[in-house]
């Protein structure tokens, strides 16, 4: 359930920057690359954890059946 709320963060930091528009400054770039870098790593890693717990339930659930 968390990395699901994790996904969920990561992807809001993704759509953020494009759907408040941060403006021309360079902060607001700054802001943007981090809100983008920071989302998109948040992203990466929720996926990957979702997949692992799939593939150790399936596993175990494989072996449970033998």
């Amino acid at each position: 359930m968390s990395d699901l709320l994790v996904l969920v963060g990561g992807a809001w930091l993704i759509v953020a920057p494009f759907l408040f528009g941060y403006g021309d400054t360079e902060a607001a770039d700054a802001a943007r690359v981090n809100d983008l870098t920071v989302g998109g790593t948040l992203v990466l890693l929720a996926a990957l954890s979702l997949a692992l717990t799939a593939r150790t339930q399936s596993r175990g659930r494989q072996r449970a059946d033998r």
